[in-house]
């Protein structure tokens, strides 16, 4: 989510451990939330 609670991506992880490219996603500041974990704040530069 962006920081207005947009949801810029909603995807599936299949796996413990992933990686996800967000060099589509514009410059900013983000929420990343797993389910069963507290968001994170991420900065995409």
């Amino acid at each position: 989510m962006d920081v207005h609670g947009r949801v810029v991506m909603n995807t599936a992880l299949p796996n413990a451990s992933n990686t996800i490219q967000l060099s589509s996603v514009p410059k900013g500041i983000y929420l990343v939330h797993v389910q069963g974990f507290a968001p994170k704040k991420i900065v995409v530069k």
